[in-house]
This record gives C-alpha cells, sequence and structure tokens, in this order.
C-alpha cells in the first residue's frame, strides 16, 4: 500500500518547530540554535522527499511496539517534570494554572492572581477546571502526559497501525511539543483535547442520537471554555456534522453548549461584576487579536465548513485557519513594535503556533480513515 504525504502541513510543521528552535533554543545554546533549526529543516526536507518508501515499510510494526512507544513518551514526561524544577524555567504557563487554582480554591477572584514571572492569566475557566485535576495530583505538568495517551488514541482512531505510530511520532518528537513538557506548558494538550473531540464525534456522526447529542454537547460547552479561538474548528466540523432534519437532538446538543458554556462563566461575571469587567480573559485574549479578525476568521470557517465533506478536510482546513490567524496576530504585532520587540522581547508568544500543531500533524498523511470496528479488529 503506497501512501505520501500532505506538503504543506508538514511544511508549516517545520516553520513553527524551526520558530520554536531559534526562540527559545538561545536560551540554551545561544547561537548554535541556528544550527538546530538548519538541521530541523534538513529533516523536514528528508522526510517530505524520501519519507514515503521509508514508511511504506513500516507495516512490519506489531501492536506491543507501538504501546511500548507510546507508553516511554509518558514515562519521559513525567521524568522530566521529577527532574525540572518550574520555578527555573522562564516560562509562566504552569504558575497561571497553579495561581490561578488556588486563588479559585480559596474563595477568590482566579483572574487577579499573577503567575511567578509576574504575567497576568488569560485563559477561560475550562481550561483550569480540566488541568485542576493534575495540580491535585501534585504536578501540572502531567497533562503532558496524559496529552501523549490522547494524542496516540487520536491517531489510532483515524489512521491504520503503521500511519498511527508515524502521526504519534511526529508529533511528539517535534521539538514545540517536547518544549511544552520541559516548561509545562498547557496549549498543545488543549488542542489535542479538541481535535480528539472532533474525532470521536465523527464516530457517531451516522447514529447521533438524542442522549449522545446532549453530551456531546456538553463537552463541547466545557471545550468552548478554554480558548475562544477553538470556535474555528467546531465551526468548520459542525457545519458538516449537525443534521439539522433532527430538530431534536440538534436541539438538545446546542441547548446543552450554551448552558455549559454559560454556567463555567456566569459565576465569573455575577460573583465578582464590577472586578470582572476591567479584569477577565476576554480582555487578554482580544488584545492579542482584534475582534474585527477574528470574526473575518469565524466567518471564513464558517464557509469553509460548507465546503469540508470529510473528517481529515476538517482537522487540515482548521489546522491552516488556526495556523494564518496567529500567524496574523504574530504580524500585527511586529507592525505595532518591531521584529525584536515582538519575537525577542516576549511581546508576543510563539508557543501560540502549538494550537495548529495537532491538527497539522493529523493532516500530513493521506488519511486512511477507519471506524470503531476497524479500530477493535485491528488489536
Amino acid at each position: 500500500m503506497a501512501w505520501g504525504f500532505k506538503r504543506i502541513p508538514l511544511i508549516l510543521i517545520a516553520v513553527i518547530n524551526i520558530l520554536i528552535v531559534i526562540k527559545y533554543g538561545t536560551r540554551f545554546i545561544g547561537a548554535y540554535s541556528y544550527m538546530a533549526a538548519g538541521i530541523i529543516t534538513v529533516f523536514y526536507i528528508l522526510l517530505a522527499g524520501i519519507g514515503v518508501p521509508v514508511l511504506n515499510k513500516l507495516n512490519k510494526y506489531k501492536s506491543g511496539l507501538i504501546i511500548i512507544t507510546i507508553f516511554s513518551g509518558m514515562v519521559l514526561c513525567v521524568a522530566v517534570d521529577a527532574i525540572v524544577k518550574p520555578e527555573s524555567v522562564l516560562v509562566d504557563r504552569w504558575s497561571a494554572i497553579v495561581n490561578w487554582d488556588v486563588k479559585f480554591l480559596h474563595g477568590e477572584y482566579p483572574y487577579a492572581a499573577r503567575t511567578h514571572l509576574g504575567g497576568v492569566v488569560s485563559g477561560l475557566p475550562g481550561l483550569f477546571f480540566i488541568t485542576m485535576p493534575f495540580y491535585f495530583a501534585g504536578d501540572v505538568g502531567y497533562f503532558q502526559a496524559t496529552t501523549v495517551l490522547l494524542f496516540a488514541l487520536c491517531c489510532f482512531l483515524l489512521f491504520k497501525k503503521e500511519k498511527a505510530l508515524m502521526a504519534f511520532l511526529l508529533f511528539f518528537l517535534s521539538v514545540g511539543f517536547l518544549w511544552e513538557v520541559y516548561v509545562r506548558s498547557d496549549i498543545g494538550g488543549n488542542s489535542v483535547l479538541v481535535a480528539l473531540y472532533l474525532v470521536l464525534i465523527e464516530q457517531m456522526r451516522k447514529n447521533s442520537t438524542g442522549k449522545k447529542m446532549f453530551f456531546a454537547g456538553i463537552i463541547m460547552g466545557i471545550l468552548m471554555t478554554t480558548r475562544t479561538v477553538f470556535v474555528i474548528p467546531f465551526v468548520i466540523y459542525l457545519i458538516r456534522w449537525i443534521d439539522f432534519r433532527k430538530k431534536g437532538p440538534v436541539a438538545l446538543f446546542l441547548i446543552s453548549s450554551v448552558i455549559v458554556f454559560c454556567s463555567f462563566l456566569l459565576p465569573f461575571v455575577a460573583g465578582h461584576f464590577d472586578t470582572f469587567l476591567s479584569n477577565n480573559p476576554f480582555i487578554e485574549q482580544t488584545d492579542k487579536m482584534p475582534v474585527g479578525i477574528s470574526i473575518l476568521f469565524i466567518g471564513i470557517a464558517i464557509v469553509c465548513g460548507f465546503f469540508t465533506k470529510t473528517i481529515d478536510r476538517a482537522l487540515l482546513t482548521s489546522g491552516y485557519l488556526l495556523f494564518t490567524l496567529i500567524g496574523i496576530a504574530f504580524v500585527i504585532k511586529i507592525i505595532k513594535m518591531n521584529f525584536y520587540e515582538a519575537f525577542w522581547a516576549n511581546h508576543f508568544d510563539i508557543s501560540y503556533f502549538m494550537i495548529a500543531l495537532p491538527f497539522l500533524v493529523l493532516s500530513v498523511f493521506n488519511t486512511d480513515y477507519c471506524d470503531f470496528k476497524d479500530f477493535k479488529s485491528r488489536g
């Protein structure tokens, strides 16, 4: 069976990793980070050029080796958490989660929290509730180990075994994800949750009962309260997925989504109304991306939704739009300041490109889609 790459997603994955290794590599290896970026470039060129015949031989791999690979990835994440002290890294995503949780659990307004570097907290409440179990477990970095498992599940629901292994490795071994493991970032993991949700509800598309739609709506409502940018993949996919002829199930889906979304946000508005008006996550997120451009991209997502007939097209289009939206935000910051301030002086967080990475990785290979029956039969 011959199969190949979609080149454009692979190029964008390379761009994300090159930007991250140049930006953050200078903290550890100085100017050698440019050499590392060159090596990464050569790697992706080789992968695009000669990877196909090599990867076509991967069907000899057995399930045992795949399980060992995934388990080793999870162990590596936990080991990094044990070795690297969070206070030692100059990235504060982990402390944004921890300090938000502390204030929330003490009945205080959580968005008054500041990170260990003095930064503001900009994530929506759902992100903190999803990661709170890891806070109680003793280290929010454990979220990355879970991300490894969830992305592996995503791969094996989408691809045959040999493709799934390569998609998993392409994500797990990317510089961007390894950096997130090191600094205990949540961006890539948050995006993996959204991608996995789309893959899972694809399984129930032809049998969307009221009960299933109700629970699917609840989960989407939660995920919508993590980052506003995820409205893009949801819109792209759901335009095709929702069968408006089934009015009852559709109503349950939409109503449960709205109720959950509001339930996660209203307590912070009602309980701290005056404070919320001047200090809330929407202010921080609109500062990163003008509202007009965000609305434009939602409109583009709606149009694209009518032309995405398959799950792999929905993932591919989501990856493109997310990457482009973040790229525009980066360019806007460069125009407002200059490249040095935007890139080197941390006025724009290059790690935001990780939002697009899981969608792009899942789009690299020509999808040989499988349903749950195929998944079970593969063992």
